[in-house]
């Protein structure tokens, strides 16, 4: 099963971030015309939604350390949607 996470965040960080992470460290960060997305071949390998939020969650703190290092800020990128795609 196919899933990707919704980010919310600021604009210029998650356009950084997609840089830097374009599937590395197992995880890919994607733009798409309404916004950022968080995808990961773990992540894939969730049934459930609940499973989901709790590995992007996981995910998202490796992110957040890794923006709080290279780009500062204060504000954290959080999950928004969970799509399941088929």
């Amino acid at each position: 099963m196919k899933w990707k996470i919704q980010l919310a965040g600021d604009d210029f960080d998650l356009k950084e971030l997609e840089k830097s992470f374009s599937n590395v460290s197992g995880f890919s960060i994607i733009k798409e015309k309404d916004g950022y997305y968080l995808s990961s071949a773990d992540i894939d390998l969730c049934d459930t939604v609940e499973e989901v939020k709790n590995k992007a969650l996981d995910i998202l703190d490796v992110l957040n350390g890794a923006k709080a290092l290279s780009l500062g800020g204060n504000k954290p990128i959080t999950q928004g949607a969970i799509v399941k795609e088929k």
